[in-house]
């Protein structure tokens, strides 16, 4: 048994013809959207689009630093907004004042508590540009804020894809800027990584080693962060989006969550990050934890030992001049697996093995 970490691809097969599409649900967002290669390739391609001089960002404090990239490759300025953690619920420090040109805002692993939709309503009304990073709350019942102008995500962080971003410009069309396939060595790359995954995962005793297909998803994900501009989507991708079933993604990740939630009990050591969970609302990305930063790579490792892969949200950003109320979320969140690939069964394993700890 195997839970967590990088995505296996296993032979697909196609949804029933009523089952809403993956590219269908996110095609449906905006008026124009674009399928790229990844997450910053869609950052990248709503800078070249915005028509005013932008040189201030304004960006949350918690975020993953790949979002940060293009911005940074840019040579704008940063400024950064506290995102801060408490009581199992999240607070957002946001200085509506500060001059800035662009608002970046998102929320947080699917959980519909942390939605910024108040927040970006009121840049929208001060006439700030807005991007929303949707990553987390693709699949959510209401997945954006009407009031962003632009909005972008990560898909491959739900789906076995090779590559996959999405760029959205809600009510109007992008402008014409010539893009690319990724180059099909990199794509190979990651398809080759994946499927030596499944077939590693289907048999052990296979000849294949693990260090093989590790080896490869690292190559891939340094390439990712040097050659990420203006490409599409990889066909491959693309053809999985369009015969993956929504509702059999939220389904799973619901199932999964709801038992996480009913089984793992607090304590002073170990608490979820936010107290409040609605399967009606919500579609979570991880079930994340807030663990006492002493015990929380410790408990990581431990994990590890018992083949359950939980991520850590995120190293934080160089670009980032962390104070203590900050640093904190970073030092103490745990990721818990409840992905479609996924049962309850392996939520017992995961929760049990966390309990032995």
């Amino acid at each position: 048994m195997e839970i967590g970490s990088e995505f296996a691809l296993f032979e697909s097969r196609q949804q029933t013809v009523e089952q809403k599409s993956v590219y269908e649900m996110i095609k449906n967002i905006g008026q124009d959207s674009k399928f790229l290669f990844s997450g910053r390739t869609a950052i990248d391609y709503i800078l070249q689009d915005i028509k005013v001089d932008v040189r201030t960002v304004y960006a949350p404090s918690y975020c993953c630093d790949s979002m940060l990239q293009p911005f940074i490759d840019k040579g704008l300025n940063i400024e950064f907004y506290e995102v801060v953690f408490k009581n199992g619920s999240v607070i957002y420090k946001v200085d509506f004042d500060k001059k800035i040109d662009v608002f970046l805002g998102m929320s947080y692993f699917g959980f519909y508590i942390s939605n910024m939709d108040e927040i970006i309503s009121i840049f929208h009304r001060k006439n700030v540009l807005v991007i929303e990073d949707i990553t987390h709350r693709l699949f959510s019942t209401k997945n954006y804020c009407e009031k962003s102008d632009y909005l972008i995500g990560s898909i491959r962080k739900w789906l076995p894809l090779p590559s996959g971003g999405v760029a959205i410009k809600r009510n109007s069309f992008f402008k014409n800027v010539k893009l690319n396939k990724p180059p099909v060595a990199i794509i190979n790359k990651k398809i080759e990584a994946m499927k030596k995954k499944a077939k590693y995962l289907v048999s052990r005793s296979s000849k294949i080693a693990k260090n093989e297909f590790l080896a490869l998803y690292s190559e891939f994900n340094k390439s990712l962060s040097q050659t990420y501009k203006n490409l599409t989507i990889d066909d491959y991708s693309m053809n999985i989006l369009l015969y993956s079933s929504v509702e059999e993604i939220k389904k799973k990740r619901l199932e999964n969550t709801i038992y996480l939630y009913e089984q793992l009990k607090s304590s002073k050591d170990i608490q979820f990050m936010f107290d409040t969970f609605d399967p009606s609302k919500d579609c979570p990305l991880f079930v994340p934890l807030m663990v006492n930063d002493i015990l929380r790579d410790k408990i990581r490792s431990n994990l590890i030992q018992n083949s359950v892969y939980c991520p850590i949200h995120w190293p934080p950003s160089k670009a980032l001049n962390i104070n203590s109320r900050i640093f904190n979320i970073y030092n103490q969140e745990l990721s818990l697996i409840c992905d479609q690939r996924y049962g309850i069964s392996d939520m017992r394993y995961q929760i049990n093995k966390l309990g032995e700890f």
